[in-house]
């Protein structure tokens, strides 16, 4: 007598590989195979046909068509870094809507000055540059960017490439006050107000909303009194001091390589006025600047930073962001102890689980058409998996970044989901009615719980109710020096909730990732 046995979740092979085109199944192999968590799971959806509204002289229900084959494949892995050479989950990152680009790290001194982003683009002086990766701070001593030509060493200059741009003159002048909270909603850009006391006109020259520090407007007449009211438009704000002298500038864009972004430093070819930008210029007619005597027309360059590379030790590593324009197919097998489940012409979301002291994880659902050649009893492939330890989330230098401005606060968790919305596209061509899955759209975002401390060391409520953003970064590293960076270049608060962990108040964020042109995240593999 023999008895069947039953299948075991514990024996349960992925493989993933991209394919080539979407009319070729994927040959998968040992080398294709990640290692997974037991509860990875396949769901087959068959959307079958309604056909209980056919009336007859019985009340019984004729036998449904099945309709659209597809189906979701979710899995868990472990963040473990590079391995052997590659990133093992690749090929998920890339169906998942990425792009990876080969990058370095250089090492420099610590006196960088200020904060330069990701994306600005930097030069050795003969030749060589680059573009930023990871976001540089006062401080850090090493800068990740991406080679464009030639190649950096040791005393190399490290500048910022600069950009230009042409002035035509024509400074107007703009008022700078110190405000209070708004009345009524946000100030719009071309708002007109009235002082209460003063009967002094002015018009908003900057959107200004609840939390912000200033409002800019140009003065139309009078002059407005220190603590006096300005009213227009069901809104009303209280004016505090007057600061220093404002202007905007009108300009045409000559070699624009970069935004002048807030806080960059700009200076006069002519006249060599030097003067600080308060809002991010990246095509348009003006931006806004603090100087007291004004440009005149002539060139305007900005040259950020500059210091100089400290090593020729280069060490290497890729870089994964978004690609709004492309994103890999691929054939997934869930095989469950000889059991297999397949989809193929499929593509990803993501998400990133991380707790304090624990394993990081990344999780895929990848949906996509129904495989049914590749789907029933199949022999288990032999894989010899990479012995690589996964990074436990310790030693993460978690770090908020505010224009120059770091804040590590206790952080006890933090997620991320990329948000990406994955459809399938219908093809009546097709044997499964499914022509293959397509991201439509993506809203990344993610939640962190922190320790709640004063608001003068860090205000989380007032970049909550202001909607003010902030960059963020940390790391999954091991002891050999394996490390996984994560580099968010702007969050915004969705909710600050408060919270309870082991009897210390908490507070539970939640938030949003924004950006322009696929900039919202950097992840990036390096040992």
């Amino acid at each position: 007598m023999s008895c069947e046995k039953p299948y075991l979740s514990r024996k349960t092979q992925l493989l993933v590989k991209t394919q080539v085109d979407c009319d070729t199944v994927a040959t998968l192999t040992a080398d294709d195979a990640l290692l997974v968590y037991q509860d990875a799971a396949v769901s087959f959806e068959l959307a079958p046909n309604d056909r209980s509204g056919l009336a007859s002289d019985s009340l019984s229900n004729r036998k449904d068509v099945m309709g659209a084959k597809q189906g979701s494949l979710t899995a868990k892995i472990e963040i473990t870094g590079i391995n052997g050479g590659i990133v093992p989950e690749d090929t998920l990152l890339k169906a998942s809507g990425l792009k990876v680009v080969a990058i370095k790290k250089v090492y420099i001194p610590k006196s960088v000055l200020g904060y330069i982003p990701t994306g600005i683009e930097i030069e050795n002086g003969t030749g060589a540059t680059g573009i930023l990766r990871v976001p540089i701070q006062d401080g850090d001593g090493q800068a990740w960017f991406e080679p464009t030509a030639g190649s950096f060493t040791s005393a190399d200059a490290f500048l910022e490439k600069q950009a230009t741009l042409t002035a035509t003159g024509a400074n107007e002048a703009i008022n700078r006050i110190k405000i209070g909270s708004i009345i009524g909603g946000s100030l719009r850009e071309g708002d007109i107000l009235t002082g209460v006391t003063s009967s002094a006109q002015v018009r908003i020259s900057r959107c200004t909303k609840n939390g912000d520090e200033y409002l800019y407007c140009v003065n139309i007449s009078g002059t407005v009194a220190l603590a006096e009211r300005l009213e227009g438009r069901n809104k009303s704000v209280v004016a505090g001091s007057l600061e220093l002298a404002v202007f905007r500038i009108p300009v045409t864009a000559s070699t624009l390589v970069y935004k002048f972004r807030e806080g960059m430093t700009i200076n006069g070819g002519t006249s060599a006025t030097a003067a600080l930008v308060l809002e991010e210029y990246d095509g348009g007619e003006a931006f806004i600047y603090v100087d007291t005597t004004g440009f005149v027309a002539e060139a305007l360059t900005s040259s950020q930073l500059a210091t100089t590379v400290s090593s020729d030790s280069l060490v290497g590593g890729f870089a994964y962001s978004f690609d709004s324009d492309a994103s890999d197919l691929v054939t997934a097998q869930l095989n469950t102890d000889g059991f297999a489940r397949t989809l193929w012409n499929a593509e990803s979301s993501f998400t990133v689980e991380s707790e304090a002291n624990g394993i990081p994880t990344m999780s895929f659902t990848l949906t996509g058409p129904i495989e049914e050649s590749l789907t029933g009893d199949i022999t288990p492939l032999v894989v010899e998996y990479p012995e690589a330890d996964p990074l436990a989330f310790q030693g993460a230098e978690f770090k908020f970044l505010d224009n120059g401005v770091q804040y590590s606060p206790v952080l006890s968790s933090i997620s991320l989901d990329a948000g990406n919305s994955v459809v399938v596209r219908k093809d009546a061509n097709s044997p499964t009615g499914v022509k293959s899955a397509l991201i439509t759209s993506r809203a990344p975002s993610g939640s962190m719980a922190v320790e709640q401390v004063p608001a003068a060391a860090y205000d989380y409520l007032s970049r909550f109710f202001s909607g003010r953003t902030s960059g963020a970064e940390w790391r999954y590293t091991n002891a050999c020096g394996n490390t996984v960076f994560i580099s968010a270049k702007s969050l915004q608060y969705s909710n600050v909730g408060s919270g309870d962990s082991d009897g210390m108040v908490s507070n539970d964020i939640s938030f949003g990732l924004k950006g322009k042109n696929d900039d919202e995240l950097y992840i990036i593999y390096t040992e």
